[in-house]
């Protein structure tokens, strides 16, 4: 795996890690007591596995129009 690719994967296991500490963590940090109360976190959840593929969708639009698009790659001449 080149650096790109890997810097990538990192960035989206943080994602993903962050918005599951988000979604599962305590919220009001006002409590305290044995007794907090929780947000329900199932509606932001469905919102973003609603909203993941949708952001997929447009990523890979945007990849497929900005490629064809680009220029042709020209390879160097090799002079012997």
């Amino acid at each position: 795996m080149n650096r790109k690719s890997k810097t990538l994967v990192l960035a989206g296991a943080l994602f993903l890690l962050l918005t599951v500490k988000y979604a599962l963590g305590q919220i009001d940090n006002d409590v305290v007591g044995w007794d907090p109360t929780y947000d329900d976190p199932s509606e932001w959840i469905f919102s973003m596995m609603t909203a993941a593929p949708i952001l997929g969708a447009v990523i890979g639009a945007i990849r497929v129009f900005a490629q064809r698009s680009a220029r042709p790659i020209v390879e160097p001449i090799c002079l012997r």
